[in-house]
């Protein structure tokens, strides 16, 4: 692995715990705000309450592992100066170039060995 794969891989990683740590902590949050008058109303013990958290991170990371992804590209590739555009257009132009020969009104788009350019 060469430098730069490293430093891009060791940024990506750093971008993608940042995301994960973040939007885990809001989701706790939201949850204990949803929960608390239920905790007080059955007088949980803070050891169940922590508990609780402890079982539902873990659940919260993998319900939301795809966002965490798409998030942590993003704030990877903003900063390093990277066309995001370009890798997000890209598999919509491959996704595109399946289904053209499908939608009507496209007779003069690009056809490889019927026209020649």
């Amino acid at each position: 692995m060469k430098l730069l794969d490293k430093y891009i891989l060791r940024q990506y990683i750093v971008s993608f715990l940042f995301a994960i740590s973040i939007l885990a902590v809001i989701s706790c949050v939201v949850d204990y705000s949803e929960k608390v008058d239920a905790f007080v109303k059955n007088q949980a013990p803070v050891r169940e309450i922590l508990m609780y958290f402890v079982t539902f991170v873990p659940h919260i990371i993998a319900l939301l592992y795809p966002l965490f992804i798409f998030i942590s590209t993003i704030f990877f590739y903003q900063p390093a100066g990277l066309p995001l555009r370009v890798h997000c257009y890209a598999g919509r132009r491959y996704q595109d170039r399946e289904n053209h020969e499908a939608l009507p009104g496209r007779e003069y788009t690009y056809r490889p060995g019927i026209t020649g350019f």
